[in-house]
């Protein structure tokens, strides 16, 4: 259309020799035409190359950033590997609960004798980890999340983010202590398993923990083999502060906490669990080994 018009002004230019003004006027209406066709153009251009653009460059981006967070949460991972008995396992363990805490930006707190000078003071070991847990929840710390792992544990998907494992487990806004079932041949014993757990960041779980380190009180709780994990299970039977309501015990053991011992682990395992093993050369060796070879794969897949 704009070429049509284009011609049409030319042959009345031409054929008006003696109008000068005129002559003017239309030479001026015919490069306004043409710079509005040439606009048109470049804007229909400039929108669809750009579009293009931008979604080849998403795709790009997405292949190779970070997994995409679900429900973003302030996470803090904690973890401890205190003792003899986790000597030769302490520093890969850390480095690997460490590392996967930088991928996802969580906090890493390490309890330790210097995080947590009380730890001197409390025996058996074990329940340790209540007592800094409910510590950092009375300090009203900034996180919504803490997720705890013991020493004899491996993140073994690094890119597996803690709500993915939450909306997985479905966990609800009525649930504040989060765990695995136990092992299902002591499932009378211990129906859930405390070496993986997810605490979230309120006065009920606080108060909760509380009444766990009240029971160590009772010599027959305090050095019971499961120790913290058996008060918890009292508490859970006893169900005096709404327990079965605001714990909940998730089945996928497999996939957050796999025992080494069941030989569950599969190419879906984010945590994998050494349990009933921890002084003997050959587990510490195959710990060891694990932890380097989730370190060496997960940077290869960075790249």
């Amino acid at each position: 259309m704009g070429t049509c018009r284009a011609n049409s002004l030319m042959r009345t230019v031409r054929s008006n020799k003696h109008s000068p003004r005129l002559r003017c006027l239309l030479v001026w209406a015919h490069s306004l035409t043409l710079i509005l066709v040439f606009t048109v153009v470049q804007n229909h251009y400039r929108k669809h190359t750009s579009t293009n653009v931008t979604s080849v460059w998403k795709s790009r981006l997405d292949f190779n950033s970070t997994p995409t967070r679900v429900a973003p949460a302030r996470v803090a991972i904690v973890k401890a590997c205190l003792g003899e008995s986790f000597k030769y396992i302490s520093e890969a363990s850390l480095n690997n609960a460490r590392n996967y805490a930088n991928y996802h930006a969580y906090t890493f707190l390490e309890l330790n004798e210097s995080t947590y000078p009380a730890t001197v003071f409390l025996t058996p070991p074990a329940w340790v980890k209540i007592a800094y847990l409910h510590e950092l929840l009375g300090r009203r710390v900034p996180y919504e999340w803490l997720v705890w792992f013991d020493c004899d544990t491996l993140v073994m998907r690094q890119d597996f983010p803690v709500e993915l494992a939450l909306q997985e487990m479905r966990v609800s806004e009525h649930h504040h202590l989060v765990f695995t079932e136990d092992d299902p041949n002591n499932r009378e014993m211990a129906p859930f398993n405390s070496g993986v757990f997810f605490v979230r960041n309120s006065d009920w779980a606080r108060k909760e923990l509380g009444h766990v380190l009240r029971l160590a009180s009772k010599t027959a709780i305090r050095n019971h083999g499961l120790w913290e994990q058996e008060a918890l299970r009292v508490l859970y039977v006893e169900n005096k502060f709404m327990e079965q309501e605001h714990f909940l015990i998730a089945a996928a053991r497999w996939k957050f906490n796999a025992f080494d011992r069941l030989n569950e682990e599969t190419n879906e395992t984010t945590v994998w669990h050494r349990t009933a093993c921890r002084t003997q050369p050959s587990c510490d060796d195959k710990f060891n080994h694990k932890a380097k070879s989730i370190n060496n794969s997960f940077e290869y897949a960075t790249y």
